[in-house]
């Protein structure tokens, strides 16, 4: 048996195809490279609105609100004047300062700093800073003569873990027709 030998064809490498070739995989590969560059962007933008929304959502919020007393023989809640409520909410903060004083006519009557106070939020007790009963009569007393009490309020507070200092500031005026302070300013951050 004879041997056949397939016939032999001249194959002319076309210079087009291997340029279209080349252009391909550098195009796949600048192609591959711009979309690597887009992730790595989207996952920082991502990082930083996941660190963003986790420090407001963890940072503790303290403010201030009139205090109110109950009495229980007569079953009734009646204002406190003499007396303010600090409130906490989402986390634990370091009250690293608490100042607060009652002015009447810019002339300081009374006045309290407290420092370095750990205060935890808890929705069964209040943490309360105030002038004894009395002393707050005396100054109503003095109101009378002269037409404005002032109560001025300033917190500067820190969390636990974290090292941003929040500021809580808030102005009132006392109202002797209700018993009670009126605010007139109130800033946050």
């Amino acid at each position: 048996m004879k041997e056949v030998k397939p016939p032999k064809t001249n194959v002319k490498k076309d210079k087009n195809s291997e340029e279209t070739s080349d252009k391909r995989k550098r195009n796949f590969t600048g192609l591959s490279i711009l979309i690597a560059v887009l992730a790595l962007g989207a996952t920082y933008t991502q990082l930083y609105w996941t660190r963003h929304q986790y420090i407001n959502s963890s940072r503790p919020y303290m403010w201030v609100i009139n205090a109110q007393e109950i009495d229980a023989n007569k079953n009734l809640i009646s204002t406190a004047p003499q007396m303010l409520v600090i409130r906490i909410f989402n986390s634990p903060a370091e009250m690293l300062k608490l100042d607060w004083k009652i002015t009447l006519d810019t002339v300081s009557k009374f006045g309290q700093k407290v420092y370095n106070r750990m205060i935890y939020p808890d929705t069964k007790s209040d943490w309360t800073a105030s002038v004894t009963k009395e002393g707050f009569e005396e100054l109503k007393a003095l109101q009378n003569e002269k037409p404005y009490l002032h109560r001025i309020i300033s917190i500067d507070y820190i969390s636990l873990g974290g090292k941003k200092k929040y500021h809580y500031k808030m102005d009132q005026s006392y109202n002797s027709d209700i018993n009670q302070w009126v605010t007139l300013t109130e800033e946050a951050d």
